[in-house]
């Protein structure tokens, strides 16, 4: 199987029911057949609670996906949207989520909120991908395998991509500096086409709440909103 990490989407104030991710997450699942081979798709919001995630839609060539759970929950809040552009160059930015190595998937036992991890860096670059021709973020942040499809958010913890890939040396080791991240341009039109409710972060007047968090090491707030998204058989 595979694992990463996902986060949800909807309005402010309403229990989320969607949540997104990279399509790699669930390649394994989807090419397997879903439930006729590849187990049960299923969100871990600790290491004792978790559901069922269903596939709504993927983009394999973008590498977003929208998954639901059956009933909307009270366990996690919806994540913003923010797209980003060049002039963000320079701008501190973190990933969140569970940077679980392939190797060691199996011993991991703990999925909570309190268990994620927050890295920081700055945006690098904001590209365009030769081949695929996908919008990505390129930034000094940190990131392992299970990362993938969790947030890069700013300052604001407004969402500006989805944690998706790194550069490796030979030895197969991440080079630091490597990390990108697929732009939420790309995540945006699978969620319209499917009618989902997101919401757009906007400027504010208050010192913005992710950055209190941070700063105060209340890593239990950028979490609130992650999950582990991974497939079991």
């Amino acid at each position: 199987g595979s694992i990463g990490t996902g986060f949800f989407v909807g309005k402010e104030g309403e229990e989320p029911q969607y949540l997104v991710t990279n399509y790699h997450v669930l390649e394994y699942y989807v090419d397997a057949g879903k439930s006729a081979g590849g187990g049960t798709l299923v969100a871990f919001f600790d290491s004792d609670t978790y559901e069922e995630v269903f596939v709504v839609d993927y983009d394999e060539e973008m590498d977003v996906a929208v998954l639901r759970l059956a009933s909307p929950t009270s366990l996690r809040k919806p994540l913003k949207l923010r797209v980003p552009t060049e002039d963000m160059v320079g701008d501190p930015v973190y990933a969140i989520g569970y940077p679980t190595t392939s190797e060691s998937v199996g011993s991991v036992s703990s999925f909570g909120i309190n268990d994620a991890t927050v890295t920081d860096g700055v945006i690098s670059r904001v590209v365009v991908q030769s081949g695929s021709g996908r919008r990505v973020i390129h930034s000094t942040v940190t990131t392992h395998g299970g990362n993938s499809g969790g947030p890069l958010v700013d300052e604001n913890g407004a969402v500006l991509g989805l944690n998706t890939f790194n550069y490796l040396d030979e030895t197969g080791s991440v080079i630091d500096g490597s990390s990108y991240a697929v732009s939420v341009e790309e995540l945006i039109p699978l969620l319209d086409s499917n009618h989902i409710s997101y919401e757009m972060w906007a400027q504010q007047g208050s010192v913005p709440a992710m950055w209190i968090a941070i700063g105060a090491g209340a890593v239990v707030v950028l979490a609130a909103v992650i999950i582990a998204v991974a497939v079991s058989s």
